[in-house]
């Protein structure tokens, strides 16, 4: 599998939300690539009462992605996962 099959795969999961947001990211992925040092103090911040990664479902993917985009390096909340599952790969 060469790194561009790689990253279609991690494409493919995080679109089809099939994977574990805690495993993909992580504090060091948060603190690199947005305004955040771990994914709680991301979290702690989102203004929609989110406790837990599992929360963020129920937030409209409009919302979500505004405020990725406002706080990180990635316009869409996708586009974030996709990276950070390459980010993953790589280590």
């Amino acid at each position: 599998m060469d790194l561009n099959d790689l990253f279609n795969k991690v494409k493919d999961v995080a679109v089809s939300g099939n994977f574990d947001m805690k495993a993909i990211l992580s504090n060091s992925f948060i603190k690199e690539h947005t305004n955040f040092n771990t994914i709680q103090e991301l979290l702690e911040k989102l203004p929609f009462g989110i406790k837990s990664l599992d929360d963020l479902k129920r937030i409209p993917e409009g919302d979500l992605n505004k405020f990725i985009n406002q706080n990180s390096q990635f316009s869409t909340w996708k586009e974030m996962l996709v990276m950070a599952g390459t980010f993953l790969a790589k280590k």
